[in-house]
């Protein structure tokens, strides 16, 4: 039954439907509550409807399941990097990788989270400040 269930899940998640997939996946979680790849499913569905709260609650859920299995972690950055949560996202791709060190999705996720990390970490200019910064000098005459 659970199989069924996850089945369509998957159907609705390659249609783009979404919300269905969430349902379907809940539904087979319901039946199989200790089944890792029904929350990682479920994480990737909530995910793809910017609910990233909900993705983040299945990740680790994924990951307290079945903790050697790289996918999960590419879940929990994915999660992350969804919440602007950059530092967390970067610590998850290298566990991930710690488990699967040539797992392409983990690698990139890395490189995207690092990015985003550097990018957030940068001083913002002050309010009502040229976007120009001193290119132009203070006079302009």
């Amino acid at each position: 039954m659970a199989d069924e269930a996850k089945a369509k899940g998957n159907a609705a998640f390659s249609a783009g439907r979404f919300n269905d997939a969430v349902g379907h996946f809940t539904d087979a979680i319901n039946l199989a509550p200790t089944n890792h790849v029904l929350y990682s499913n479920r994480s990737a569905a909530y995910a793809s409807l910017n609910k990233f709260s909900e993705a983040l609650s299945d990740a680790q859920k994924t990951v307290e399941l079945k903790p050697d299995w790289g996918k999960g972690y590419s879940r929990l950055g994915a999660a992350y990097m969804g919440l602007h949560n950059y530092s967390d996202a970067v610590s998850s791709y290298k566990k991930g990788l710690e488990i699967e060190p040539n797992n392409e999705a983990l690698k990139s996720g890395l490189a995207d989270a690092e990015a985003a990390l550097a990018r957030s970490s940068r001083p913002r200019a002050a309010p009502g400040a040229s976007p120009f910064g001193e290119a132009f000098g203070p006079e302009m005459g």
